[in-house]
């Protein structure tokens, strides 16, 4: 034992001198080899935390998540009656294509439907083509909904689980709307016997074809009855099925001069009304 004792302590001697030759540490090596320490310790800091380079949110919208482009309502304004049709559209894209695509759902809690009714996009049930990404559902304003604007809010779910969400406003509302109202021309002559055109553009709460009816009242100028307004592409009116009524007819000869105000009244289907007057000026 006393033997090994001294052996060990001979190495010793051997090993320091060798140890005393090596060239002692500088302060800018010891700067280098601390910097490429800490730079090493960021590093590993940076691969393994979700807050750094790996952000957990930024994963899950680039390479995981759906998203929803866009969605809309058309119309946007429809009124509580179970029969204006509204048409929702959403456009759904997904990382690894529409076909990872698992469901596109929409809540019509708001205006008295199901809370999860699933939007199509099959070319079928009012979708116009399959495949396409753009994901369609028919569906109507049930009887007793409240009048004002109503969110409907979109899901979108992929086959990794992964959700995208959006959403959409409807206003809901029964009372039209009237933008415009004009006579062209707006000043004739009591002797020119020309024709006047009245032109009423309106905001009816469904589409144009939901407006029941649009008349004037045209008897301060002479006519005996009220004349109804038009918007199918004849006799005056521009373009069919659009949001612009016409009503046109031969002014009377001889009338007295001075300004009239010719009613006018809109009602559609849903009960609503509203009502204006058109000026024309006779000299």
């Amino acid at each position: 034992m006393k033997k090994q004792f001294v052996a060990i302590i001979a190495l010793l001697f051997l090993i320091m001198p060798a140890a005393a030759e090596e060239p002692a540490m500088t302060k800018d090596d010891a700067v280098l080899l601390i910097s490429a320490v800490k730079n090493l310790k960021n590093r590993l800091n940076d691969l393994f935390s979700f807050t750094t380079g790996y952000d957990l949110s930024k994963v899950n919208q680039v390479r995981l998540t759906p998203t929803i482009n866009w969605v809309k309502v058309a119309p946007k304004k429809a009124p509580p009656d179970g029969q204006t049709i509204l048409e929702i559209v959403a456009a759904v894209d997904d990382p690894r294509g529409v076909s990872n695509i698992a469901g596109v759902r929409a809540d019509l809690t708001g205006i008295g439907q199901l809370s999860d009714a699933q939007l199509l996009d099959n070319g079928k049930f009012g979708d116009v083509v399959s495949g396409d990404g753009l994901f369609t559902l028919l569906t109507t304003i049930m009887p007793g909904t409240t009048l004002g604007p109503k969110d409907i809010n979109i899901s979108a779910v992929n086959r990794n689980g992964w959700m995208a969400l959006a959403k959409t406003t409807v206003d809901v509302e029964i009372k039209p709307l009237i933008l415009e109202a004009k006579a062209v021309p707006e000043k004739l002559s009591t002797q020119s016997g020309a024709f006047v055109t009245l032109v009423l553009r309106v905001d009816n709460p469904g589409r144009p074809v939901d407006v029941k009816n649009i008349s004037a009242d045209i008897r301060p100028l002479g006519f005996q009855d009220a004349l109804s307004f038009r918007n199918d592409g004849q006799d005056g009116d521009i373009a069919s099925g659009d949001d612009t009524w016409t009503l046109r007819f031969i002014l009377p000869k001889n009338l007295s001069p001075g300004n009239y105000l010719i009613p006018i009244e809109v009602v559609n289907f849903a009960g609503g009304s509203a009502a204006g007057k058109i000026p024309i000026s006779i000299y």
